[in-house]
């Protein structure tokens, strides 16, 4: 199994053959996830948002100043 995951602008963010990948450092957008196994390519179009956490994490330091 290898794993790719290519931003929108086509630049290769990813390349490996781990079974799991971590996105959290990753900007929000949209990237394309392809999946090789036994020389059959799958594609998947993923979508990153920001975690909610994250989102209270940052009101939290903005309502302390």
């Amino acid at each position: 199994v290898e794993i790719e995951l290519w931003d929108m602008a086509g630049r290769r963010i990813l390349n490996t053959k781990d079974t799991r990948i971590d996105l959290s450092e990753l900007n929000s957008g949209v990237y394309n996830l392809i999946i090789i196994y036994d020389n059959i390519r799958f594609n998947k179009r993923v979508v990153k948002q920001w975690q909610r956490e994250h989102q209270n994490n940052i009101k939290k330091a903005v309502e302390e100043k």
